[in-house]
């Protein structure tokens, strides 16, 4: 029989879908183009892609109108406006950076007329993305509709919510799933890797509707945000979150002290919530939807908490259970072997090779069920009667093996970490840098095992062949050494990059806990957060601002990301916590805890010569006047916090040294100069970006903490500078002092004015 009509335009899709494909392999293979003709081949590529990715859409898209009730079409139509989307960002990103002069090329351009137009602009081009992103809305939601089973349209759908703003849509969505019988959802990754992102975005609204800056039109939005803005703790959830994420990629073995330091906060903080919760007023007018919206908010952490708190252990542990399971087996394939011994079979003889094959099919049905009891492991309950499995499936915990691949663990954790150095939790970053070291080994572990196993089974091959006992090509002697679980060792997780681990370098920089550069440089910044391993920090971020494998700075304008997102204070605000780390931002969120930490005296002179380095890095790099004015908000924030603790420690090693001196009571001449040009150097440094550093409210007049901060700097240095000069007499260098002092008396008089409230206007 001929193909209905769905499955013509089904196919059709696929096949532009192949299509598609082919061609981003083609641009991959052009980046980088340089010269007119590469540009505009790349060029041509763009809108061949956009041409052919909009028909895959409209072949999905007509053919799931005419089987409504088929929801993979459904999901492949939105799938492709999802990544016709990101095609609109890639783009927009490629055209700013990469800007085409008007009418360059006039074959393109007609050509351009049909589908994409490479001319039409960034404002053009964000419209048609909007409706893109409606499209893939409106698709996930037709999908979500005929029931799918299993929870990966309902997570697209939250995703697409998410792209158009529906921020309450897309929490409801997700505390839905996560409240659905005997769903495996919270076991993935993925998915609290978008709640997490979630989170992030409510809170950026939740800051922006505090502050009085909310420009939000979405209705439900605005009522979730009048009546929980204050009180939900986004950042305890996303980090909360992240933590599940860690633990559902690097499995539940490599992650107990995380667990245990989270499942003390989700305690803490289902406390906080629950009192919080209370203290609210009710909702007079709000609608049923609302309400579930505001319970589905308030109740996500109490559900997370349930998550990591009140669990218990089953009776009969996995490991008791596969032990018990692999001695029957090796009892039953010795039974097998006797058999077949008492049987006298001649070797290389028909029997002989059934005989094999049959054994063969023993070891395969041995496999199976350890694989079977792997899974049962995760999900299974055995209690004792119905009414206690009703009551426990949601309280016991499942033991999580690895899932992801190395490089999705680190990427996580690097989400994690982050998160911790923003709020200061260096506790929860030294047990996720750990968590990270623990997984790292067990897949080198893993890794070594499996190629011992495939080395001894070669090995054995190779001596019955040449023995005579095995015939050579026949496929039931080749054994699947990987799957044999049927001894006493791990299990195996197979993963994407399990080939990647058997290069030898590479698995003996896991088995000896090399982390890569970012985690390395959080890492050490934790350290120096929680204390005591003071110094092992100072070097890890040494080799780290010494290396070459990070950059000085992140090299994107915020310019170019309004392009795409018109709103530039959301952009700063989510490069906070996803932005690749770079010298400048690492040794920034260092900055921010020296000042407020105790530290012995030659810790702060190797923190100081640290600082001098990167400086001097900045200044022959882009210049330290270029940074602290940049158009870049990261960059220019994070120069300003390095500089001022760079002064700040600059001082303090100079009253260090002023005091032994004088304590000690000889005077050295070499000592004074220095401890003099030191804190003339601090005093050249604040007046010299004194406009940048002193921002006083002009409305009250009330002085920030950046200002109160070079105050405090400035009063050292020059408290430091007469000490020195009053205790090693010298004209020269009192007139030097004089001089100083004169410059700064318009810096001192504009200090005095600020905190006087007489002269305030």
């Amino acid at each position: 029989a001929a193909p209905g009509a769905p499955q013509v335009y089904s196919s059709l899709g696929m096949v532009y879908d192949s299509m598609l494909s082919e061609v981003e392999s083609k641009m991959q293979n052009a980046e980088g183009a340089q010269t007119v003709e590469e540009r505009g081949s790349y060029l041509n590529l763009i809108i061949r892609q956009f041409d052919l990715a909009q028909k895959a859409y409209a072949s999905y898209h007509v053919a799931a109108l005419l089987c409504k009730r088929d929801f993979v079409l459904w999901e492949k139509g939105g799938d492709m406006a999802s990544r016709i989307c990101q095609m609109y960002v890639d783009t927009i990103a490629y055209l700013t950076t990469n800007p085409l002069e008007p009418d360059n090329d006039p074959a393109v351009g007609t050509e351009a007329r049909k589908g994409f137009d490479p001319h039409a602009g960034p404002e053009k081009w964000k419209a048609e993305r909007k409706e893109w992103l409606d499209h893939a809305l409106a698709a996930f939601t037709a999908a979500d509709n005929i029931r799918p089973p299993g929870d990966d349209i309902p997570c697209k759908l939250a995703q697409a919510h998410m792209d158009v703003g529906n921020y309450i849509e897309a929490l409801t969505i997700l505390s839905d799933l996560r409240n659905k019988p005997k769903s495996d959802i919270e076991t993935s990754h993925s998915f609290w890797l978008l709640y997490s992102d979630l989170m992030m975005k409510i809170g950026y609204e939740c800051k922006q509707w505090n502050d009085g800056t909310s420009q939000k039109q979405n209705v439900t939005m605005k009522k979730w945000l009048r009546k929980n803005s204050k009180t939900f703790d986004w950042k305890e959830r996303r980090l909360q979150a992240l933590c599940l994420a860690l633990e559902s990629a690097a499995g539940s073995e490599a992650c107990t002290d995380l667990t245990e330091w989270t499942r003390y906060r989700a305690d803490k903080f289902d406390t906080q919530d629950s009192e919080g919760v209370a203290k609210d007023p009710p909702e007079t007018n709000g609608a049923e939807k609302d309400q579930k919206v505001d319970e589905a908010a308030c109740n996500v952490t109490k559900d997370m908490g349930k998550e990591l708190t009140e669990l218990e252990a089953p009776k009969l542990s996995y490991e008791q259970q596969r032990h018990a399971l692999v001695q029957s087996q090796k009892l039953e394939l010795h039974k097998f072997d006797m058999m077949t011994a008492k049987m006298n079979i001649v070797e290389g003889s028909h029997m002989s090779r059934d005989r094999v094959s049959a054994r063969d099919l023993l070891v395969e049905k041995h496999r199976t069920a350890i694989r079977e009891l792997v899974k049962q492991s995760y999900t299974d309950i055995q209690p004792d009667d119905e009414q206690k499995q009703q009551s426990t499936d949601d309280e016991v915990q499942k033991f999580l093996p690895p899932q992801a691949s190395c490089a999705t663990v680190c990427d996580i954790a690097g989400l994690l970490l982050n998160q911790c150095v923003q709020y200061g939790l260096y506790e929860g970053g030294v047990f996720t840098a750990q968590s990270v070291l623990s997984y790292f080994k067990a897949r080198a572990r893993t890794s070594q095992m499996r190629l011992e196993k495939q080395r001894a089974h070669t090995v054995r091959q190779q001596e019955q062949e040449r023995q005579g006992f095995v015939q050579p090509g026949f496929g039931y002697d080749k054994l699947n050494i990987q799957m044999d679980e049927s001894d006493e060792e791990d299990p195996d997780t197979f993963l994407s990059d399990d080939e990647e681990l058997e290069d030898e370098v590479l698995r003996q920089a896991l088995q000896n806990g090399v982390l890569p550069i970012d985690l390395r440089s959080l890492y050490a910044i934790c350290l120096v957060g929680t204390g005591g391993q003071d110094y092992l920090a100072l070097r890890i971020l040494n080799q780290v601002l010494m290396s070459d494998e990070l950059a000085l700075f992140d090299g994107v304008d915020d310019v170019a990301n309004v392009e795409v997102d018109d709103d530039p204070d959301r952009t700063l605000f989510l490069k906070q916590f996803t932005a690749p780390l770079n010298k400048t931002s690492i040794l920034a969120s260092t900055a921010e805890m020296i000042q407020n930490t105790m530290r012995d005296d030659r810790w702060k002179r190797r923190a100081l010569q640290m600082f001098r380095l990167h400086l001097k890095a900045i200044g022959s790099n882009q210049g330290l006047d270029e940074c602290l004015t940049s158009n870049n908000v990261l960059t220019r924030n994070n120069s300003s916090r390095i500089l001022l603790t760079a002064t700040y420690l600059l001082v303090e090693c100079a009253e260090l040294d002023l005091t032994t001196t004088i304590e000690s009571g000889a005077s050295d001449a070499k000592t004074t100069q220095r401890i003099i040009s030191d804190a003339l150097s601090a005093i050249k440094t604040i007046t010299r970006f004194h406009n940048i550093f002193w921002m006083p409210s002009f409305r009250d007049w009330s002085l920030s903490k950046t200002s109160l901060e070079i105050i405090g700097i400035f009063s050292g240095a020059i408290s430091v500078l007469t000490r020195a000069v009053s205790s090693f007499k010298d004209k020269q260098l009192q007139t030097i002092v004089k001089d100083v002092l004169a410059t700064t008396r318009t810096m001192i008089a504009v200090i005095t004015q600020a905190g006087n409230t007489t002269f305030q206007p």
